[in-house]
């Protein structure tokens, strides 16, 4: 099931670990476009922060240049990898998807259109955009702003 190799559980957190991660991405295929990415004029991906707004880059919002955490880069590499395929959940059901690790779990890739689990039912379908309104809708409109 596992389509992307998984890699050493990580022991630490910070210094040297933090570098060694931005070198992987950098030199990564996706190097190029992860450092265009981060280098745009929007929100973060991870905590929806500003990342410098219209100034982009680097700068966070009290105007501190080279501020980006590990996590956007995270976000962002995501973000690049390529979609599920579309027959994946065709073929693992349920009960595999379970037993999945996290790791395992986003290593799959990103989902690249919604899927839905009917009840009773063992595999998730992929779901037309157009679908998921009669289900979503009820749910928005049932909550206050909070």
């Amino acid at each position: 099931m596992n389509e992307r190799e998984t890699s050493d559980k990580i022991e630490a957190g910070g210094g040297f670990p933090v570098l060694q991660y931005w070198a992987e991405k950098t030199l990564s295929p996706q190097g190029v476009k992860l450092w265009q990415t981060l280098n745009h004029k929007s929100a973060c991906l991870a905590c929806a922060w500003g990342t410098g707004g219209q100034k982009g880059g680097f700068v966070n919002e009290a105007g501190e240049s080279l501020q980006r955490c590990l996590k956007s880069v995270e976000a962002i590499t995501s973000e690049l990898m390529p979609g599920i395929k579309t027959d994946f959940f065709q073929t693992y059901h349920l009960a595999q998807l379970q037993s999945l690790t996290s790791l395992e779990c986003e290593r799959l890739g990103r989902f690249s259109y919604p899927v839905l689990l009917k009840a009773g039912e063992s595999h998730y379908q992929r779901a037309p955009h157009h679908r998921l309104h009669c289900f979503v809708r009820p749910q928005l409109r049932s909550r206050g702003p909070e």
